[in-house]
Parts: C-alpha cells; structure tokens; sequence
C-alpha cells in the first residue's frame, strides 16, 4: 500500500513538474510575442518593457537579443551593451547570429 502512495504521489510530481513548465514556456512566448507586435510598428519603448519582463522570468538567448535590440533601436546603447556583457561568451555566437 505504501509503495503504491508512493508511486501515485512521484505521478503527480512529474505531472507538476510538466505543468509548470508549460506556464514557463506559455509565460514567456506570450511577452515575447507582445513585445514582436509593438516592433513590428515601431514601438520600441513597450517593445523592451514587454522582452524586459521576458527577460526578468527567463535569461533566454533568444530573449536578451530582442532586447538588446529594441534599447539599442531606442538609443539606449549603455543599456544595450551591459545587456550583452551578461551573456556568456559560448552563447555570443548564437546571438549574434541568431535572426
């Protein structure tokens, strides 16, 4: 009986587990798209306000070049250039050739 709990309560972990994930990955295609749609017009100000709270809920490479983008877009190089010195040097040629 008790390896059976056992067994039920390590199911509903995973399946917990996987949930979240999907809240993760929702989360973050769902700020990214907003902020796609505002450069798309060239809003770059609510552009990097929307990557930025991407940003802030995962560091992802494709994440920090849109917003790399739209401070540099904005004039905002300081912003832009310290943005990029958080990236890891192994992940630099990815963003940098990343379309």
């Amino acid at each position: 009986m008790f390896v059976v709990m056992m067994l039920m309560q390590s199911s509903f972990n995973v399946c917990d587990a996987k949930k979240k994930q999907n809240v993760v990955v929702d989360t973050l295609q769902m700020l990214s798209s907003k902020g796609d749609s505002c450069v798309e017009v060239f809003d770059y100000f609510h552009a990097s306000l929307y990557y930025k709270q991407a940003y802030d809920f995962k560091q992802s490479v494709a994440v920090t070049r849109k917003l790399a983008n739209a401070y540099r877009k904005m004039g905002r190089n300081k912003d832009c250039a310290a943005l990029l010195e958080t990236v890891p040097s192994d992940k630099m040629k990815i963003l940098l050739f990343v379309t």
